[in-house]
């Protein structure tokens, strides 16, 4: 499955051509599953697509083994479904199993070396920390694993650890893979406390960024499994402060519907046919670098006798899957009144957006004081489609609110939560990506306390 390489370790094996598995089902019964995975000369997983006739730009997808699609067959990887959807550019699935931030980083740098994509999207999971820093721990669970015995059976495996110096640069330290010391210690003790890694992969976000910005890409990070830790959420809003574009991209479940084996978290084609889904709108925005013009919305009253445009100065910005932009407006304050569930200030969905298909409101904000909701009402204003809360934090917070069916939606809403607090949301982007509904999959409504 993979091969030794001098820069990043290892890469994927051209020779690999899929797998078979017979495992069991939650029933005890054996199941048999496989999948094909065409890998080019190069070690990078094939995207079915022709390219010899004309060049395109292209699109730079990398991760581990969610975005190398581990499981599942190649026109089924999310950034094969991605190339369905945008044929004007060329995707390339940079996804290797098993890699962290780090090694898509020390790959990200050699490729430009030579070439300059149209967008980059790195697809991040929060067990990418321990991969930074090749914890005791993860290597020790890597050893005893039959998994490892039969791919990286070679002393000339290894895998790059980050190392910060003190002026905070990264150098690489390379860690064999295969270690047989480590069998005869105690795992419970090789596990350090969670921030150093956390501080690691801030660092690697921070140099994608950089490379990002220098080289005049834009950089979209899909939060693929993004769980409750804080410091992943911290982390993400580190990256928003960078100018990198979030997507919480987390499956609504993690149940056999999305998975493709029953001992195992991989996604299955739903799950990828999903992680497209989300992606694609902020992807097809910033390909289309601002060329769409905000759609500016009558005032309308909130609930505290205010008017949220007039007063705010903030309009919501309405985009189509064939043209759409992210844009900043002027940062709005709204002031959350100290009673439980008020709402504070509420913006209608323009009739003009509602021809159907999909939506994700994007919200852009700081939040002081106390949690703060956002959520899409249905058209009777009696029940919200979806509604997420935030948490105060000095650092801006990206939110995405999925609306299966647009046509259902009537206003976002900005509303106290649970708590007697008063505070305030500052706001600087309210954005509506609209997509169309055509592939059979709806994104289940989010609902609850989560924080982006």
């Amino acid at each position: 499955m993979f091969k030794p390489h001098r820069h990043f370790g290892f890469v994927n094996n051209p020779a690999f051509t899929g797998c078979a598995f017979v495992v069991d089902d939650a029933v005890g019964q054996a199941m048999e599953h496989s999948f094909h995975a065409a890998v080019d000369a190069e070690g990078y997983r094939v995207t079915p697509l022709d390219f010899t006739a004309v060049e395109r730009p292209e699109v730079w997808v990398f991760g581990c083994s969610f975005t190398f699609g581990f499981s599942v067959q190649d026109e089924e990887t999310y950034t094969s479904i991605l190339q369905s959807r945008f044929p004007e550019y060329r995707f390339r699935n940079f996804g290797v199993s098993g890699y962290s931030t780090f090694q898509c980083l020390l790959m990200l740098r050699r490729l430009l070396r030579s070439k300059r994509p149209a967008a980059v999207i790195y697809g991040r999971l929060y067990e990418h920390d321990r991969r930074n820093i090749v914890s005791p721990g993860w290597l020790l669970g890597l050893n005893k694993s039959e998994f490892t015995a039969e791919h990286f059976n070679a002393d000339m495996f290894w895998q790059p650890r980050a190392v910060a110096s003190a002026d905070l640069e990264l150098t690489v330290l390379r860690v064999p893979i295969i270690d047989s010391a480590l069998a005869k210690l105690d795992p419970r003790i090789l596990e350090g406390e969670p921030h150093h890694p956390h501080m690691i992969s801030k660092l690697i976000v921070r140099d994608m960024a950089q490379l990002a910005k220098d080289m005049g890409f834009p950089l979209i990070l899909a939060d693929l499994q993004p769980g409750t830790h804080p410091l992943e959420r911290e982390l993400l809003r580190h990256a928003t402060d960078l100018g990198v574009l979030v997507v919480d991209a987390e499956l609504p479940e993690e149940t056999p519907e999305w998975l493709a084996l029953p001992w195992d978290n991989h996604p299955n084609a739903q799950g990828h046919r999903f992680y497209g889904d989300v992606i694609e709108p902020v992807l097809r925005a910033a390909l289309s670098k601002g060329s769409v013009e905000g759609v500016t919305l009558p005032s309308v009253s909130d609930p505290c006798g205010e008017l949220f445009e007039e007063q705010f100065g903030v309009s919501l910005l309405t985009t189509s899957a064939s043209d759409a932009t992210i844009e900043h407006h002027s940062v709005a304050t709204v002031t959350l009144p100290p009673h439980p569930w008020r709402y504070a200030a509420s913006l209608p969905i323009p009739a003009q957006a509602r021809r159907g298909g999909r939506g994700t409101v994007r919200i852009v904000a700081q939040i002081r004081g106390t949690e703060v909701g956002f959520g899409v009402l249905n058209r009777e204003g009696s029940a919200f489609l979806t509604r997420q809360c935030l948490s105060p934090a000095a650092a801006w917070q990206v939110l995405q609110l999925r609306i299966p069916d647009i046509r259902q939606a009537g206003e976002i809403i900005v509303q106290a939560w649970d708590k007697s607090i008063a505070g305030t949301a500052q706001i600087r982007e309210i954005s509506l990506f609209l997509s169309p509904s055509d592939d059979g999959i709806e994104m289940a409504p989010c609902t609850g306390t989560d924080t982006a």
